[in-house]
């Protein structure tokens, strides 16, 4: 019995001969229309629109720094924040049924296309390592794939947000804009650089989970041959060795990559020092008011947030590439764009009707003759050599042998 799974070659951003974008733009141009209002809705309502609030608190704050004795005439503010709230909550709703739309289609688009080109190789042969092992693939790297599918538009609401924050306040305060934003670019810098160690360690975190399946999946096929041949305990020992492999790999992959968001996230708290030591002078000598105060900070949680996620979106993409090559490896004979080759996924309306063979004497199977049948098992000398068989119709054939001695 083995579960091993062949070892993947380093993970890049070229995959196969394509880089990976390559692969990502022809999923994308599978319903473009569809992913692209899809992109550019998400993007709006979930990265451009939360600068509103922050314009709407700026009034408010500035409003109420103006009520001296008199009546107070911001409430309408109030009301407007509160609608731009509702607004946004509710357009994010619509934005997360779009993108899971989209992931859907997309996955069944990937297991179509694996499926099909796995079904046309030999049964002997089909798979590159254990058929649990595959499953895995089927699972967690076509979900890392249309994950990231739903991010390729991701980086134009960003970059959208920060030009708009950087006019917005650069008008009120250019200094304090720069003090700002200083951090926040520094800390993209420290994650993009960590990118070889996240992509080694998302590899070995797949591949373990890949094991500790691929191994599951062949016990529930063996189980008469574990128990013959007395091996329960070898065989529980093996998948506890297998599974504790498992846990210290997701527990790296895990803890380094939320050791960088930490860092994006502990980027706000450097800025917002860095805002109420400058900003306090600044309003000191009436050059900052409190409603300016109250924007910048309104925007520097939300930059904070936004540059997390730019730094998230180049993670996403180099995990990307590892599970697109881990993916591949279960069409090894096949050229690159057989992955993401546009075919029918019949995911709506009515299924095609498949012809119906129609058989005639001409088909009938009255003897099989099989002569020097030769296979062996890929990369080791074991199998059978030479064998002729010859199996007339209605003729009782027994094939017995020790256990595993490849029957």
């Amino acid at each position: 019995m083995s579960a091993a799974a062949p070892e993947a070659p380093p993970a890049n951003t070229v995959v196969r001969g394509w880089p990976a974008w390559r692969y990502v733009w022809r999923l994308a141009r599978y319903r473009f229309g569809f992913f692209l209002f899809s992109g550019v809705f998400a993007s709006i309502m979930y990265y451009v629109l939360p600068l509103a609030p922050g314009l709407i608190v700026k009034a408010f704050f500035d409003e109420l720094a103006r009520v001296n004795g008199g009546q107070f005439a911001g409430w309408g503010w109030l009301w407007l924040f509160v609608a731009a709230a509702s607004v946004r909550a509710a357009a994010l709703v619509l934005a997360w049924t779009l993108e899971r739309s989209v992931q859907l289609i997309t996955s069944g688009l990937l297991h179509t296309n694996l499926l099909q080109r796995i079904l046309q190789h030999p049964g002997a042969r089909a798979l590159p390592a254990s058929p649990g092992e595959a499953i895995s693939r089927f699972r967690d790297d076509v979900d890392s794939v249309i994950r990231f599918i739903t991010w390729t538009i991701d980086p134009l609401g960003q970059l959208a947000v920060v030009v708009t924050a950087i006019i917005v306040l650069g008008r009120i305060n250019v200094w304090l804009t720069l003090a700002v934003f200083l951090p926040l670019a520094l800390t993209v810098l420290v994650v993009n650089r960590a990118n070889r160690r996240l992509r080694r360690y998302r590899r070995e975190s797949q591949q373990s989970i890949g094991l500790v399946t691929g191994l599951l999946g062949e016990l529930f096929g063996a189980a008469q041959a574990v128990k013959v041949a007395n091996a329960e305990q070898r065989v529980v020992r093996y998948f506890e060795t297998l599974n504790e492999a498992r846990r210290k790999a997701a527990l790296n992959d895990l803890l380094f990559t939320e050791f960088l968001q930490s860092i994006a996230s502990n980027g706000a708290n450097l800025c917002t020092g860095v805002l109420l030591l400058v900003g306090a002078q600044a309003m000191r000598n009436g050059n900052f008011s409190v409603g300016d105060f109250a924007l910048f900070i309104s925007y520097l949680g939300w930059l904070t947030v936004v540059s997390g996620m730019f730094g998230q979106y180049l993670t996403r993409y180099r995990q990307m590439a590892v599970s697109l090559d881990r993916l591949l490896a279960l069409l090894p004979d096949a050229p690159p764009e057989t992955l993401v080759r546009h075919a029918p996924t019949y995911l709506r309306g009515p299924l095609p009707e498949l012809p119906v063979p129609v058989a005639t004497a001409a088909d009938r199977l009255s003897e099989l003759d099989a002569v020097g049948l030769t296979y062996h098992y890929p990369g080791t000398p074991n199998g059978i050599d030479g064998l002729n068989l010859r199996l007339p119709r209605g003729s009782f054939t027994v094939i017995t042998g020790r256990i595993g001695s490849g029957k």
